[in-house]
């Protein structure tokens, strides 16, 4: 969420859980929410808020509220969906590398360190729908599965190993996948996650020989 004075003036990039074990709805003096349900905060500035959209919130649309110091903002629209998949890319904006592991699930694939036919890899995305079992808002992740989303790598769809909720996240989803063995070697191998027909972001990947 984007905005001017949307906090206390502080900047905090990383937020906690409270004794009730979900993510905090507070952080650097604001909170959020949508259709009234307080929304958890991974992160506070004054021109940006980060925040995770409440699972018991439906329909196609919902209105945004932020609150700072006892003065609440006007309200805004935001169009709402089961599924709206997104892969997370290296630069923060949904453009170009996509933001991937090899399958030690701590070693980044990079172009100097590229993805290989056939390897394992673990790919970040958001918005892949319902979890099951199911979650609570906030609520760090275990081993909460989704549907079937299909990964086309160079044309190819990938054998999905795992689709579902990073686990120990909130609000992340992982999908791991094995880069087809007829993958070219390339530093921008196009990648595009469909899930329930609803098409991702489009981006790369580099793969070696």
């Amino acid at each position: 969420m984007f905005g001017a004075n949307l906090n206390d003036g502080t900047i905090v990039l990383g937020s906690s859980f409270g004794a009730n074990g979900r993510l905090t709805t507070t952080l650097g003096g604001a909170s959020a929410t949508i259709n009234n349900v307080p929304a958890p905060l991974f992160y506070s500035t004054p021109g940006q808020l980060g925040i995770q959209i409440p699972f018991n919130v439906t329909g196609t649309s919902a209105t945004i509220r932020v609150t700072v110091a006892g003065q609440t903002s006007a309200p805004r629209t935001v169009s709402i969906d089961t599924v709206a998949p997104g892969i997370f890319t290296t630069t923060a904006d949904g453009r170009g590398a996509a933001a991937v592991l090899h399958q030690d699930g701590v070693t980044p694939v990079t172009a100097q360190n590229p993805a290989r036919p056939d390897e394992v890899v673990v790919l970040f995305v958001t918005g892949l729908g319902t979890l099951s079992p199911p979650l609570e808002t906030g609520e760090p992740a275990v081993l909460n599965r989704v549907g079937n989303p299909v990964v086309t790598i160079d044309g190819s769809s990938a054998e999905i190993l795992f689709a579902g909720a990073a686990p120990g996240f909130v609000a992340l989803n992982q999908v791991n996948l094995r880069i087809p063995p007829n993958t070219r070697a390339a530093a921008n191998i196009p990648v595009v996650l469909t899930m329930n027909g609803k098409q991702s972001n489009a981006v790369t990947i580099p793969v070696g020989p």
